[in-house]
């Protein structure tokens, strides 16, 4: 956590995890919500090994699986360890999430203003053209009266 400081990118974790665990292969996959596979970083799909030389942890948050590391078995043969290990995996792993949330967040927020700007300027056109046609009328009335007389 501490060669985290304050980065929460998925490839900071996996770089960390790497020295850390002295496994320079170590690989990082999320589970991505609404979606039954496994990606990296960068989206792509991983498929978890099975029976190939590398070990999987899968770490879990709120009895979810949310992410799942891939390594050299004796990397994370300490049991202590890997709770260690999955722990800050976790708090890293939720606070990319959250971050993912605040970003689209944001870009509702953005949206939303977008439209009440845009519904804003086309009320002041409405108005506008409502005051321009009221005052056009009122001249041309004013036009007539002043041709009677």
């Amino acid at each position: 956590m501490v060669d985290l400081g304050d980065r929460f990118e998925p490839d900071a974790l996996r770089a960390a995890l790497a020295r850390s665990l002295g496994d320079p292969d170590v690989e990082v996959a999320y589970r991505v919500a609404g979606v039954g596979d496994w990606v990296d970083e960068g989206g792509r799909a991983v498929r978890l090994p099975n029976g190939d030389g590398r070990a999987v942890t899968l770490i879990h948050d709120e009895g979810e699986a949310v992410a799942a590391l891939v390594h050299d078995p004796a990397a994370l043969a300490d049991r202590e360890l890997v709770d260690s290990v999955a722990a800050a995996a976790r708090l890293a792993v939720v606070n990319v999430r959250l971050q993912a949330e605040i970003g689209a967040r944001i870009g509702d927020v953005a949206a939303s203003r977008r439209r009440l700007v845009e519904a804003r300027d086309d009320e002041s056109r409405r108005l506008g053209d409502r005051l321009h046609a009221g005052a056009e009328q009122r001249l041309a009335g004013v036009r007539d009266r002043m041709s009677r007389l």
